[in-house]
């Protein structure tokens, strides 16, 4: 791990229980910090294989803030590969680390504070996930 770079075969050796994972939201390409619970290789219905990382996060439905689970796919890949560039990966690895984790602690706390009623107004990205599961994205 001296160059930063993992393989397929070992990319689970890189989580441990609880550990800090940085990611994108799959609906708005936002950074995220989820924490790692557990993973396994699965496989798609096309026969290509992912690691299906399982992590959780807080959220709320705007009266009850409490911890729901993710599921993150790092797709298969041949040889090394950057750890930074897994759509998922210890946040410890970040080129930016400390920024990036103040950051969303900052974004955290913001979004924690708006539980509740708010009269705010946003213009900006938006999305949702439907009753099939796809997420359905909107500028509003």
């Amino acid at each position: 791990l001296t160059r930063q770079e993992v393989t397929y075969d070992l990319l689970w050796a890189l989580f441990r229980p609880n550990t800090e994972v940085y990611s994108t939201c799959s609906g708005t390409s936002a950074p995220r910090c989820v924490l790692y619970n557990h993973c396994e290789e699965k496989q798609r219905r096309d026969g290509s294989r992912y690691l299906h990382v399982n992590a959780r996060y807080l959220n709320t439905d705007g009266t009850v803030l409490g911890e729901t689970t993710v599921g993150i796919e790092i797709d298969h890949f041949r040889g090394a590969k950057r750890i930074e560039s897994l759509s998922a990966y210890p946040l410890q690895y970040h080129p930016e680390a400390a920024e990036m984790r103040r950051q969303l602690i900052a974004c955290g706390r913001k979004f924690a504070s708006l539980m509740g009623i708010h009269h705010q107004q946003y213009e900006g990205k938006a999305f949702y996930i439907d009753d099939e599961g796809d997420i359905i994205r909107r500028h509003v």
